[in-house]
């Protein structure tokens, strides 16, 4: 058996058990009807009971009936008020609507049929506002929920997105890097080259291109082994990492392959990109590398050339022709150095 639903909880307040009895058996079979004689007695149960509508008559000993409606509303603020009255007025009618927020005023004789119709459709409408108003508080709860998820999204594909960035950035840096050294490959070198020298061009700025090629490292592998001879380019590669370049603009170090290593300096002044690859070949003729103390009297060293753009080269090509020159230039002449195409070579 379907239970049936509640029905809602209706006050009637009236000293006079006639009229209270008469409005009683008019709303009994649509509502919980309470009925009190006493209008202080009906106060204090208003906010235990909520009721959905609270009928009171004007006339009463303790109170009148707008003044005690007037006093429920802390206690039940959307209950539908109805005041009845023997003795109609405007004036009553006024206060009971602007102090009691009265729904309905009615004057006696009561017209029961009317006075029930009348309630039962402003039950109905309170019924359709709570339902609006439950549902714009779901809606905006949902909105609100929907807001957050939203932000959430949002940080959590900020995150993928960085994780994303940073997973392809390392790809392409261990795509573009030399496999023994660690160093950026031939490839990368060639491919930032003629980038450098066109960014020269809008620029104004200078680019150098130097060419080292380690000594002594034949020799080496013969006594100690090719496996040995790879630990020392990684050595090498270490160091060359390891010396801060302090500008202007950037320095990019690859490995050529073999026994060759090559720098290229874009945005930089030609002076301080010499005094860097002068630091590097003093640290590793400096450097006593294991196995290297059988090789006499050969020491492992660098010998340099470079190239600057474009006060010794037109374009990128001729400046790395011109780095290999004083490379070569620099080996013949019993390596150890850095020699400059433009000072050592030309002149």
């Amino acid at each position: 058996m379907k239970n049936e639903p509640q029905k809602r909880s209706l006050m009637i307040v009236d000293d006079e058990p006639g009229n209270t009895e008469l409005l009683a058996r008019a709303f009994r079979q649509d509502f919980d009807v309470h009925v009190f004689g006493d209008p202080g007695q009906a106060l204090s149960q208003v906010e235990s009971l909520r009721p959905a509508v609270i009928i009171a008559d004007q006339r009463m000993p303790q109170m009148s009936g707008v003044q005690f409606l007037e006093r429920t509303l802390p206690h039940s603020p959307d209950s539908i008020r109805v005041l009845v009255t023997g003795f109609p007025d405007v004036e009553t009618a006024v206060q009971s609507i602007n102090r009691a927020g009265v729904f309905r005023f009615y004057s006696k004789p009561l017209e029961m049929e009317a006075l029930h119709a009348a309630v039962a459709s402003a039950v109905d409408e309170r019924k359709l506002q709570d339902e609006n108003r439950r549902l714009t508080d779901e809606l905006a709860r949902a909105h609100e929920m929907l807001l957050k998820h939203a932000a959430d999204l949002e940080v959590e594909v900020g995150r993928r997105t960085h994780e994303l960035e940073e997973s392809n950035r390392q790809l392409r840096d261990l795509v573009g890097r030399d496999t023994l050294t660690g160093l950026w490959d031939l490839r990368t070198f060639m491919e930032a080259l003629p980038r450098a020298t066109e960014q020269a061009d809008r620029s104004g700025d200078s680019v150098v291109v130097a060419i080292s090629s380690v000594g002594g490292i034949i020799e080496f592998n013969e006594l100690n082994g090719y496996l040995a001879g790879d630990q020392l380019l990684r050595e090498i590669a270490r160091l060359c990492m390891s010396e801060p370049y302090e500008g202007p603009g950037k320095v990019l170090i690859a490995r050529y392959g073999g026994r060759r290593f090559d720098y290229l300096f874009s945005g930089t002044v030609p002076a301080q990109a010499k005094g860097y690859l002068e630091r590097m070949r003093s640290k590793i003729a400096a450097t006593v590398f294991l196995g290297a103390e059988r090789i006499h009297p050969e020491r492992i060293n660098l010998s340099v050339g470079m190239s600057i753009y474009p006060s010794d080269a037109s374009n990128h090509a001729e400046l790395l022709m011109h780095a290999s020159a004083a490379a070569r230039a620099a080996e013949e002449s019993g390596g150890n150095r850095v020699l400059v195409y433009e000072v050592d070579v030309v002149a």
